[in-house]
């Protein structure tokens, strides 16, 4: 409890950012980056090419992941988008990480 209490502000952003984008996910159309990007996960996923992004200069990570949960029996639409919304969970907790790590107590 006092472990929640000390970081109470950092929960509350945290969980504020997943709520928020979580609620507004499936509002939005199908953008063209977007269509380009499920595009090569459905080749990822159809046929193996798991290089296929590095073909545009891309950074595969984002595209293996959502190959791994594309298999999952959702929307490949809504399965990235959720995933865009978990990966920017996880940088919020990595920034407050890299601060706390920078920024501690001694400074």
């Amino acid at each position: 409890m006092k472990l929640i209490r000390k970081h109470f502000f950092w929960i509350g952003i945290f969980f504020f950012y997943f709520i928020s984008r979580a609620l507004i996910v499936y509002k939005f159309p199908l953008f063209v980056d977007e269509a380009y990007y499920l595009r090569w996960v459905k080749e990822i996923i159809n046929h193996g090419q798991w290089l296929i992004s590095f073909s545009d200069s891309k950074e595969p990570l984002y595209f293996w992941l959502l190959a791994v949960f594309g298999r999952l029996p959702f929307d490949l639409t809504l399965t990235s988008r959720f995933l865009s919304v978990g990966l920017g969970a996880g940088t919020i907790i990595g920034i407050y990480l890299l601060g706390k790590g920078i920024f501690d107590q001694t400074t």
